[in-house]
């Protein structure tokens, strides 16, 4: 029976390791008799959610016998709306994972490179390996910062894809301004860039931290730029640059002119996250920041000391 599954499974799926997804709240207590947990690696906020998400969530429950709007055109207008954005250049996912996998269906065919760094969030290799990608993978320096002179050297050879986070996940380093305007300028104009944004609260206050959409728009590149929104309800969104038709499977809207993105259209992240997304606009809060000190006065407390990271991780000293 083994045999037979692995005869019928694809190849690339054989080839595939496992996703490091951490460990559950269980599993910590479990493994290390502790009670108070704070999983600042996920992305999760230890304080709880704001206000007016957990009021707009107590009243978006009462709906969730229902199917979700398909093209979540609520909540793709208030984005819209926020970055400067037409509707139709919003794209919503099930996290960013989901448009992550989107780009990858959409742009990628067996035999195409893709460029992104190590250590990074697994999936920005897993996906492209899934479909037969080949991927390039960029170490960080020894100061555990973007190596941007070997980007550059591998963005001189032919690649279909350039992945990145900022800042990086897990590595918590941050690009700058000139670093990330540098970055762009290498990157070929028939390469993807995909910016992966999913921890951008824990830098959005750091003066030299990049608005990505305002520097794109200004380089006026073609690229696609990844940020979540939420983590336990899970939207995700992606701005598309002019270049990139959207066509939502409901309605068929496009716009210019040349690759299309089809999305999940009853994703339970986009319906309920999407109404609290909503119901939270007007909200400039980056709750992670306090989370992020928290912990970083109980490292102090536990006698080791805490290097200044831009990301989410504390680089601790013992």
């Amino acid at each position: 029976m083994k045999e037979t599954i692995e005869r019928l499974t694809r190849r690339e799926a054989r080839q595939l390791g496992r996703y490091n997804s951490g460990l559950s709240d269980d599993a910590v207590r479990q493994r290390f008799a502790v009670t108070d947990i704070a999983r600042l690696a996920s992305n999760e906020n230890p304080l709880g959610m704001s206000a007016l998400a957990d009021s707009a969530l107590r009243t978006e429950v009462t709906r969730t016998a229902c199917y979700p709007d398909p093209a979540s055109l609520q909540l793709r207008a208030v984005i819209a709306a926020r970055t400067g954005m037409a509707p139709e250049q919003v794209v919503m996912g099930n996290g960013s994972e989901n448009l992550l996998e989107m780009l990858c269906l959409a742009f990628l065919n067996p035999g195409d490179r893709v460029v992104t760094l190590v250590p990074s969030f697994g999936l920005h290799h897993l996906y492209p390996k899934m479909l037969g990608a080949e991927v390039t993978l960029v170490p960080v320096n020894a100061q555990m910062e973007y190596d941007l002179d070997a980007c550059a050297q591998e963005l001189a050879q032919p690649a279909k894809m350039m992945v990145f986070s900022n800042p990086s996940n897990p590595v918590g380093c941050m690009l700058g301004r000139e670093g990330f305007e540098r970055l762009i300028a290498m990157t070929p104009q028939d390469c993807v860039l995909v910016i992966g944004e999913a921890y951008y609260e824990y830098c959005a206050a750091h003066p030299d931290y990049p608005d990505s959409l305002s520097v794109l728009r200004q380089q006026a590149r073609h690229v696609d730029c990844v940020a979540y929104l939420f983590q336990g309800i899970r939207p995700g969104w992606v701005a598309c640059g002019v270049w990139f038709s959207v066509s939502c499977r409901d309605s068929g809207a496009t716009r210019s002119r040349a690759y299309t993105v089809q999305y999940q259209p009853y994703g339970a992240g986009c319906g309920t996250g999407g109404a609290v997304g909503c119901g939270a606009r007007g909200t400039q809060c980056h709750p992670c920041l306090p989370a992020t000190g928290l912990a970083q006065r109980s490292i102090a407390r536990l006698g080791m000391v805490c290097g200044s990271v831009a990301g989410q991780f504390p680089v601790c000293e013992y």
